[in-house]
């Protein structure tokens, strides 16, 4: 199950943020490149990057940059969660189908990452 979740304000009046989260499918590089080209940005896909489609998520245009791209593994002893992304951009406008949502990989930068966090002892 590969989840987005984030605090948003669902209702911006409300000024209350809560947890969300929607259940999201990861598309291969192939067709995010597609669908991209079809958005009319000149962006290349690589293996640094993450898609999904927007599922039945409408509010990503407000408040979900830089939230986690997850995977819950419903099998392990203790049902782990892991990050696979954070979410980098999407395509306006979001409730479109055909337009992914792109996420920077966190697998590919765990070096970086491990080399510059401070990590409590």
């Amino acid at each position: 199950e590969t989840v987005l979740a984030g605090w948003v304000d669902k209702d911006v009046n409300a000024g209350r943020l809560r947890l969300q989260h929607y259940r999201l499918r990861v598309i291969d590089l192939d067709e995010c490149q597609r669908n991209l080209t079809l958005a009319g940005l000149q962006v290349r896909t690589h293996k640094k990057i993450l898609c999904t489609t927007p599922g039945e998520v409408t509010l990503t245009c407000q408040g979900y940059l830089g939230s986690p791209l997850i995977n819950k593994r419903r099998y392990t002893e203790n049902n782990k969660v892991y990050a696979l992304g954070v979410m980098s951009y999407n395509v306006r406008p979001c409730s479109q189908q055909r337009f992914p949502i792109v996420y920077t990989s966190v697998s590919e930068y765990l070096s970086w990452i491990l080399d510059n966090i401070e990590i409590d002892t």
